[in-house]
């Protein structure tokens, strides 16, 4: 940098214009987008309030303006835009620029007498009044810091006259020096003319008047010595003394920040002050290109590693100042910062580099920017700026545990989205089932690969669920405004329920979080009056505005709000219902077209015929109607697609309909082959809950994998059929999924919540140890095993409560709270939580935790051997292994319940700066997907098959389902094969079909005998994997399954041919079908496959001759023409050595010598 001394920059303007012809300067008709003189009025009025108390000054990123008062004195003097009001003119333009979010202010002074004679500042640049005096900008500080507590402003003063007619020159009342006009009310100062070290004392004097005058509003530390740079929290609503500037440029010693406090500024002692870059020098408009580069090596010293003056130092706790202004009257300040045709302003370039436009800067590096003092600053520049601050904790808001917001500069509309296809048809996602007459509207959400566009640069789905319930009435709250937006694809609110067949979050009143509720003075909160309903809705609706890209969806259900579904969907007798379905699905679209969301979301927990599954509270309504639920719920899915669609097309848009799938193998075994995903945009894996209370097994909550130790799994490792699968674990129910849709159609649940035990025995630090409960089981609970002793107090602040109120022990805490447990720590929060630590033992810190980690589960838990307490948590390791696994697999992303367990901790994490709420976790989850890919789109993807493109119009799938539980271990469905087609199915020797079956069951497979492939039935299979699961997951997602069909087996038009087949642990499907005839394969038209035409015409027919009593079939010794033959209009054949048996008329089927083979046409 230029070593300078820091003039009067109306002095160097003047000076200027004797060494330089005047040029006509281009200034921009008005405001710019953006970069130029756009600030947003009350922009950005609280931004330190998501700032964390620790956090140091230096560790953030200001936007500031230079000379924030000039907004009087014509082109070649203002620096920034005018905002007057009747009375306080430049005060205005301080308090517009405090709303829009500056917070470094720069403010020139001059000594002038006040009404009474005494001195006091007014406000100038060169000879220029500025309409303002010292005591107005005080009073809009003091203003704008009463209003918003939050925040701190800096303030750097400088001594504005240097004197002679250049300059101005301070009208001391004391000085007789001093250039004023006669006073006849003043009597003549018998004081001598001042020195001009007295002069500088003065001004000294004058500035200490106004800071001892207003020590409430000053940080005293710099107000009257050299202080250290604070950090925020010790500076809120106050202002902070940087510096103040003598008229040489040099700084007065004992006052401001003494980093930055240096005798000149910058210096010229052969040491630069490198923490400062404020060279104005732009003597032509062709050295505008010089001041971008000056600001552009500051951007890059604030952002090394070390101390620009002390490589050995670190850098991160230094303060720097850029300060972008320049001007002379060869360049005024105006097109030195807006630029002209030709030339790019310096304002413009600084949003490039931020923005990372034309390789202006290592946009990435610019982790934090200093203070940023700029003439004429934009809007989009200011937002540039503040978002790269920290984000954190602040302790003294929503009851000691945080309240983290972001900030949402611009919006965000998801960029620049590449074109789509013309026809919707060709954007629709591989296998998904499309409404028959309906020009569903895929475009609008899917790109032409049938992948969901989520946004530029996103490319897997990060799905938050935000709970309603966290209002703040009875605990800390959770708002919309907490949500972490940049970082989330979806957003799920949970839950609507059912009433009277129809979706409702219930009555419109005053009291209701969803619709009608408010919360005055939390700000981010305040209601959109666009709206007529108030609530998370309209905050939801509010900040989806600002958020585009992101799509909301309404949660029907959850474990609390399912029962309504059992009576919509079926009868009593387990018969669909049609009717109530129709009624839901109606109210759904008028839900959506209400309160503004993108979609639906169905919780149902369970629609499945197993006995005693989901809520107890609902199994007296459910149990009739078990058998039906699996069907039910598909009907439920296929009209709220159809409804969805319909009304997508009317209104040209697309409503997504999503799910929250099951992830336990258990449940999953009643739900038959899940149908409905076939309806659904993607679904939603559970992949949590594996484990908890409700038996006494100690375990993790959320295995990735199994490892072969499970103690509720025993039963299952000892039995020879299931191959020791472990079906307790994320990878198997993804696994289990792949047989309904591709990888990238499912996302995987990540917890934000603990599980845990106490009084644990046994186990590898608790881990696969231990826990029966003494006291009664609440119902729902210890019903095939004990049910555990849940850790209460401290080890369970976000419990539930039984029916008097009671505290049900879980272990249930946010992990912002199991963070501050790891660290052993009572947190300053705990009585705001509902802790009472001083009557209540278990309320106590009482022994130490520990983080344990197991590698073959992929998971952590903290264990407490004083308590014997087991806490099964989440954290940067195991979400690392999910994001891997989410990669590698092609998965759609991840799904989180709830975005309010999430975390943020401090540097030193201690009783009175807790880890608290925060985006810890959600923001690992986005950064580590940003480099993901693509997710899988396609079906087939680890098929053994590449299914053809030329398909039939059959239809293959899993039915006839026992409906009672004793005939679900193992699973015995049938086989339809169903010929939709005009002509006949089947006929050569060679007709085939064969179809993948999810890995998540064994590759034992067995046909309606009982019969292995191998033991002469009919199944032949292809597997995927053998064996156990622990720890490396499933080989691959598929085994492949063919059913050949006999010679002259004809599934005639509009019939069906039912096979059965017997396998033992659940699955989906079947997948990838191919039907092969006369050595052509052909893919199915039901499948919905991407890339098929329809109109295959497979081979059909045989011969088959008329049986003769007289001759003799023998398979040992003749070809399957030969001893295959048609009696009575059906298809027959031999199976053993026979002559005069005639078909059909034995007395057991088993015995005679003809198996039935089919009609014969």
């Amino acid at each position: 940098m230029r070593a300078r001394k820091r003039l009067s920059l109306f002095l160097a303007l003047l000076m200027a214009t004797s060494v330089a012809v005047v040029v006509g300067q281009a200034s921009p008709a008005g405001a710019e987008p953006g970069y130029f003189g756009s600030l947003v009025e009350n922009g950005h009025p609280d931004w330190m309030a998501q700032v964390p108390d620790y956090a140091s000054l230096a560790e953030l990123s200001v936007p500031g303006t230079h000379d924030t008062l000039a907004v009087y004195g014509g082109g070649l003097v203002e620096t920034q835009e005018k905002h007057e009001q009747d009375g306080q003119p430049g005060g205005k333009s301080l308090a517009f620029q405090l709303g829009a979010g500056i917070r470094a202010i720069d403010i020139r002074v001059r000594i002038v007498p006040d009404e009474s004679n005494n001195a006091k500042f007014a406000i100038h640049h060169g000879p220029y009044y500025l309409h303002a005096n010292f005591d107005d900008v005080i009073r809009e500080m003091r203003t704008f810091l009463t209003a918003h507590p939050s925040e701190t402003i800096l303030l750097n003063v400088k001594a504005e006259c240097a004197g002679g007619i250049t300059s101005c020159t301070d009208d001391d009342p004391l000085d007789l020096g001093a250039i004023v006009p006669p006073n006849p009310w003043v009597p003549p100062n018998p004081q001598a003319p001042f020195t001009d070290a007295r002069k500088q004392e003065r001004r000294r004097e004058v500035l200490d008047q106004y800071l001892s005058a207003n020590e409430n509003l000053f940080w005293q530390p710099a107000a009257f010595d050299d202080a250290d740079v604070p950090v925020l929290g010790d500076v809120r609503g106050k202002v902070v003394v940087v510096n103040f500037a003598g008229v040489g440029g040099g700084n007065y010693s004992g006052k401001g920040l003494s980093q930055l406090n240096y005798e000149s500024w910058p210096a010229e002692d052969g040491q630069p002050n490198c923490y400062v870059q404020n060279d104005y020098g732009v003597d032509t408009l062709l050295q505008i290109p010089m001041k971008r580069d000056l600001v552009k090596w500051q951007l890059e010293r604030t952002n090394q590693t070390a101390d620009c003056l002390d490589e050995n130092q670190p850098n991160d706790d230094k303060m720097y100042y850029n300060w972008t202004s320049g001007a002379s009257a060869g360049a005024w300040p105006i097109t030195v910062a807006a630029g002209y045709t030709g030339m790019l302003g310096v304002n413009e370039f600084v949003l490039q580099c931020f923005t990372g436009q034309h390789n202006r800067c290592n946009t990435s590096a610019i982790k934090r920017t200093g203070v940023m003092m700029m003439d004429f600053p934009g809007g989009a520049i200011v937002d540039e700026i503040i978002k790269r601050n920290p984000r954190g904790i602040l302790y003294a808001t929503n009851r000691g545990v945080g309240n983290p917001q972001e900030q949402h500069p611009g919006g965000d509309d998801g960029g620049s989205r590449p074109g789509v296809p013309s026809d919707h048809s060709a954007c629709r996602p591989d296998g998904m089932a499309p409404t028959a007459g309906t020009a569903a509207q895929y475009c609008r959400v899917y790109q032409g690969d049938g992948r969901e566009w989520l946004g530029e640069g996103r490319t897997r789905r990060v799905v938050g669920y935000f709970s309603g319930w966290r209002t703040g009435g009875n605990g800390p709250h959770y708002l919309v405004p907490n949500i972490p937006w940049s970082k989330v694809t979806h957003l799920n609110y949970a839950f609507a329920n059912v009433q009277n067949n129809q979706i409702s979050v219930g009555a419109n009143e005053p009291s209701n979080p969803a619709i009608g509720m408010d919360w005055p003075g939390v700000a981010g909160a305040e209601m959109d009056p666009e709206f007529s309903f108030k609530g998370h809705f309209n905050l939801l609706a509010k900040y989806k505005k600002l958020h585009p890209r992101v799509k909301t969806l309404i949660s029907v259900g959850g474990w609390a709000e399912t029962g309504g579904f059992y009576t919509m969907t079926t009868n009593a007798d387990g018969s669909v219902n049609q009717a109530g379905i129709n009624t839901f699905a109606d109210s759904a679209v008028d839900f959506l077209r209400t309160y503004r969301f993108d979609g639906v979301d169905i919780d149902f927990e369970y629609p499945t015929s197993l006995a005693d599954a989901g809520n107890p509270n609902d199994w007296g309504i459910a149990a009739p109607r078990r058998a039906g639920l699996p069907n039910a719920y598909t009907a439920l899915m296929k009209t709220l697609r159809e409804k969805l669609d319909q009304a997508g097309a009317d209104e040209e848009r697309y409503y997504l309909l999503t799910s929250a799938a099951s992830a336990s193998g258990y449940v999953v075994r009643g739900m038959e082959n899940l149908k409905a995903l076939r309806y659904q945009d993607f679904t939603n894996l559970m992949s949590y809950d594996f484990h908890g209370t409700w038996n006494n097994v100690v375990g993790p909550n959320a295995p990735l994998y199994d490892d072969g130790n499970d103690p509720e799994q025993a039963d299952l490792y000892n039995t020879p059929e299931y191959q020791q699968i472990g079906y307790f674990n994320t990878d198997w129910a993804f696994n289990y999924l792949r047989g309904a849709m591709q990888a990238g159609r499912i996302n995987i649940g990540v917890p934000y919540y603990t599980r845990g035990w106490t009084n644990v025995t046994g186990g590898n630090h608790g881990m696969w140890g231990a826990s029966v409960s003494s006291e009664p089981c609440e119902p729902g609970t210890g019903i095939s095993r004990p049910c555990g002793e849940g850790a209460t107090g401290i080890d369970n602040i976000w419990h539930d409560v039984d029916g008097p109120g009671n505290e049900l022990g879980a272990g249930f805490n946010p992990m912002w709270h199991a963070k501050n447990l790891e660290h052993n720590i009572l947190p300053a929060y705990a009585e705001n939580v509902g802790l009472n630590p001083v009557t209540d033992p278990a309320d106590r810190l009482t022994g130490t935790y520990t983080r344990y980690w197991d590698e073959a589960t992929r998971t952590s838990w903290l264990w407490n051997p004083t308590k014997k307490t087991f806490l099964s948590t989440e954290d940067d390791q195991g979400l690392d292994a999910i994001t891997n696994y989410v990669k590698a697999k092609g998965a759609g992303g991840v799904m989180m319940w709830e975005l309010a367990g999430d975390y943020e901790c401090p540097p030193n994490i201690t009783a009175n700066a807790p880890c608290g709420m925060g985006y810890t976790m959600t923001n690992r989850l986005h950064g580590n997907l940003a480099d993901a890919g693509g997710y899988g789109d396609s079906r087939s993807a680890g098929s053994s098959v590449t299914p053809p493109s030329s398909t039939l119009n059959v239809k293959v799938d899993l039915v006839n389902y026992p409906g009672d539980a004793a005939n679900l271990w193992p699973i015995q469905p049938v086989v339809r094969i169903t010929n939709q087609m005009t002509s006949h199915l089947g006929g050569p020797a060679d007709t085939e079909i064969s179809f993948d079956l999810p890995t998540s069951t064994p590759a034992l497979i067995k046909d309606g005998d009982w019969q292995t492939y191998a033991q002469g039935g009919r199944w032949r299979v292809q597997a995927g994997h053998t064996g156990p699961n622990a720890s490396v997951g499933l080989n691959s997602p598929f085994h492949r399954i063919t059913l050949k069909l006999d010679y002259c087996q004809l599934i005639p038009p509009g019939q069906s041919l039912d096979v059965p087949i017997i396998y033992y642990l659940p699955a989906t499907g079947p997948a990838n079908t191919v039907i092969k005839s006369g050595g052509v394969p052909y893919s199915l038209a039901s499948e919905n496959a991407r890339g098929t035409s329809s109109g295959g015409s497979p081979a059909a027919g045989c011969i088959a001759p008329a049986w003769n009593a007289n001759t003799i079939y023998n398979p040992e010794t003749q070809t399957i023409q030969q001893t295959t033959v048609t009696y009575n209009g059906k298809i027959w054949k031999a199976k053993w050595w026979t002559q005069g048996n005639t078909p059909g008329t034995g007395t057991d089927p088993n015995n005679e010598p003809w198996k039935l083979v089919g009609p014969a046409s």
